[in-house]
């Protein structure tokens, strides 16, 4: 199978989408085109001259994509490597993919979350805290450079930090957009081509030097802007647990047995347990805790989850909702009211009315691919903030 890369472009007003390859005709959804690939037989693109996208309008019009020859459309030579797909397995822990390892692990996980529970709660620092990951393609700096000024120029008490989990060589670059007297910090890691393992950094914020200098710690994924005031959000009053955003419309709380939103492992009696303790599954782009010893052990447990679990998952968000939700330690309320979720692919579409309650907008969806997200987000911010 080779993996083409397809692209960008807005598809609101988009009717039909054909892939031509030679005398061959396939008609795509719209999604693909913001999807991070295309999936063409290999027999098929061998045997084709070159290749091409027909583009047909709402309104009759049509356009045709094509390159000079069909190997420019090929995404890395086409190879299937893991690192295109946001599913992953683990390979090197030491345990089995099977059910009998996979009981021990929880078992150990429940020991573990029982210590975190019964560490010290008392909170550290005291100033609020943003921060992200960053890494691989570049184009990411676009959509954290959107999101960074967009919370900083509708902020009036501006009582936060930036702290950006990055490599070095990002670091210039970051720091060229930084708002006039806004404070940008780094904490420095291996660099990555690969989104999944960029992206699993969210979960080392301990590992930060400076980290308890802040008592509320606002995490939020670099294809978030802000609609309103972010200082809403830490004049909040938050207890103990995690405070998540889910996607009330369009994920259900049997998306705790699946790999989205879980390790295919609760059984359909753990799930409505997790229904009836409202342990939403959520969406782990934002997420919301209060600094404490007892918080960093939650999080370390997390950490080792993900070092030797056997089976598929789904970015951190699988082991997250996994933990957090599992244990009962997640609250999806208080931050989850100020942020909406709209899905690129889907085509929420562009209500110039907001919700009462929205501050940010995550743009979730086609996973790893920044272009088609930073199409988006300019056209939903053309749509509805012409102002800015």
């Amino acid at each position: 199978m080779k993996i083409i890369k397809p692209i960008s472009l807005t598809v609101s007003n988009v009717k039909q989408v054909t892939l031509q390859a030679g005398e061959f005709l396939f008609p795509l959804l719209t999604s693909c085109l913001t999807r991070a690939w295309i999936d063409v037989p290999d027999f098929l693109f061998e045997n084709a001259e070159n290749l091409s996208l027909e583009i047909e309008y709402e309104d009759g019009s049509q356009q045709t994509f094509s390159k000079e020859n069909k190997n420019q459309w090929i995404w890395l030579k086409g190879e299937c490597n893991h690192k295109y797909t946001p599913f992953r397995q683990n390979s090197d822990t030491g345990y089995n993919n099977n059910k009998t390892d996979k009981d021990s692990i929880q078992e150990l996980l429940a020991a573990k979350c029982n210590e975190a529970a019964a560490a010290d709660s008392t909170l550290k620092g005291a100033k609020n805290l943003i921060y992200y990951t960053a890494g691989g393609d570049k184009e990411y700096l676009q959509l954290l450079q959107k999101s960074v000024v967009s919370i900083w120029n509708l902020s009036q008490k501006k009582a936060f930090e930036f702290l950006f989990i990055c490599p070095e060589s990002w670091q210039a670059e970051i720091e060229a957009f930084k708002p006039t007297n806004c404070v940008f910090k780094y904490h420095l890691v291996e660099d990555s081509n690969d989104g999944v393992e960029i992206s699993k950094n969210k979960t080392k914020i301990f590992d930060f030097a400076q980290v308890n200098q802040y008592k509320k710690i606002l995490y939020l994924d670099s294809d978030i802007i802000a609609v309103r005031n972010i200082d809403h959000i830490f004049s909040k009053d938050y207890d103990h647990r995690l405070h998540v955003a889910c996607n009330v419309r369009k994920v259900t709380f049997s998306s705790h047995a699946g790999s989205y939103h879980g390790l295919k492992y609760f059984s359909p009696e753990k799930v409505a347990e997790l229904t009836s303790q409202n342990q939403r599954p959520f969406n782990a782009g934002q997420f919301l805790f209060l600094n404490s010893a007892s918080m960093q052990k939650h999080f370390e447990n997390v950490n080792w989850l993900m070092s030797v679990w056997p089976g598929e998952y789904f970015f951190e968000q699988s082991f997250m909702n996994h933990y957090f939700c599992g244990f009962n330690l997640t609250e999806n309320e208080a931050l989850g009211k100020k942020i909406k979720i709209l899905s690129t692919v889907d085509g929420d579409g562009f209500n110039p009315d907001y919700d009462h309650d929205d501050i940010l907008v995550h743009f979730i969806a086609p996973a790893l691919n920044p272009t088609a997200k930073i199409n988006y987000i300019e056209e939903y911010v053309n749509a509805r903030l012409p102002q800015s």
